[in-house]
C-alpha cells in the first residue's frame, strides 16, 4: 500500500513538472507572436520568406577581372586573408605573426602533425566536442592545413578554444584584437569561391 502511494506520488510530481513545461513552451510562443505583431520595423505587407537564394544565371560575371579572380581563389586557397588592413597574410596554425608597431606574440600550439585520426583536436577542442570533430575531419583530404580560428594573425596572440566565450577577455593584452578572427568567422570569402567556382578560367586551373 505504502509503495503504491509513493509511486502515486512520483506520478502526480512529474505530472505537474510536465505541465509547467507545457504551459511555459506555449507561454513562450505567444509572447513572439506578440512581439512580431507590435513591431513595427516589420513590414506588414511583405509576404512570408520561405528560402532566400541567389540566383547564379543572373549575375553579370562579365564585370570580374579574370586576374582578380585567379588571384583571390589562390589566396583563399592558401589560407591568405586581406581583414581590417592586415594585407594578405596567412593563418595556420604554425604561422608566425607579422606584429603590430613592434607588437607581436608567439602563442602557436605545438602541433606535430595533423594526423589522419584527428587526435591532434585533443589540444584545441574541449572533451565533449572531439568525437563529431574527428568525423569531420576524417572527410578532409590529408593534404589540407587548418586555419587556426582562434589566432589573431595580425598580433599573434590566441584565445584559448577550451575555454567558453564567456570567460574570454575581448582586450588581453596590448595590441591584441579580438576583432581579426572574429571578421575571419564570418566566412565573407566563400560565397566569392562559390561564384568562382563555376566560371571557365578556374575550372580551367583546377585550384578546388
Amino acid at each position: 500500500m505504502l509503495k503504491f502511494r509513493h509511486l502515486l506520488k512520483i506520478i502526480s510530481i512529474l505530472l505537474v513538472k510536465i505541465n509547467k513545461k507545457i504551459f511555459n513552451i506555449i507561454s513562450n510562443q505567444k509572447l513572439k507572436l506578440v512581439y512580431v505583431l507590435l513591431d513595427k520595423r516589420a513590414k506588414k505587407y511583405v509576404p512570408i520568406i520561405n528560402r532566400n537564394m541567389v540566383f547564379i544565371n543572373d549575375l553579370e560575371f562579365n564585370r570580374i577581372d579574370p586576374k582578380s579572380i585567379l588571384y583571390l581563389n589562390e589566396m583563399y586557397i592558401n589560407h591568405r586573408y586581406d581583414l581590417l588592413g592586415s594585407g594578405w597574410v596567412k593563418n595556420f596554425y604554425n604561422s608566425i605573426a607579422l606584429g603590430i608597431e613592434n607588437i607581436k606574440y608567439n602563442m602557436n600550439l605545438s602541433i606535430g602533425e595533423f594526423d589522419k585520426e584527428g587526435n591532434w583536436l585533443r589540444k584545441i577542442l574541449p572533451i565533449s566536442y572531439i568525437r563529431k570533430s574527428k568525423k569531420y575531419w576524417g572527410k578532409i583530404i590529408n593534404t589540407y592545413n587548418p586555419i587556426d580560428w582562434q589566432k589573431d594573425y595580425k598580433s599573434g596572440y590566441r584565445w584559448d578554444s577550451k575555454k567558453s566565450y564567456l570567460s574570454q577577455k575581448i582586450a588581453p593584452k596590448i595590441g591584441a584584437d579580438i576583432k581579426v578572427p572574429w571578421e575571419l568567422s564570418r566566412l565573407q570569402h566563400l560565397p566569392q569561391l562559390a561564384i568562382f567556382s563555376l566560371l571557365p578560367q578556374v575550372k580551367k586551373k583546377r585550384i578546388y
